[in-house]
């Protein structure tokens, strides 16, 4: 899984545990199947919240975010 953010880095969290890679970063290992991936940094807001992908054997799959700082 393809993870990235717009407007700066953040924790990765995919199925709610801490991934422990910031972003940009490409998630292997991902078994197929529906996962949730989340991003966290504190100061910042994530657009839309989480995200599902839909995990297909031997496909990547790309999850896109946009941060913005808090106000």
């Amino acid at each position: 899984i393809s993870v990235t953010a717009e407007g700066g880095w953040a924790e990765i969290y995919v199925d709610g545990d801490k991934l422990g890679h910031p972003t940009p970063w490409l998630i292997t290992g991902v078994l197929p199947g529906k996962h949730e991936i989340s991003l966290v940094r504190e100061g910042f807001t994530v657009d839309g919240g989480a995200k599902t992908v839909n995990v297909k054997a031997g496909q990547e799959a790309r999850a896109s975010f946009k941060l913005k700082a808090k106000k």
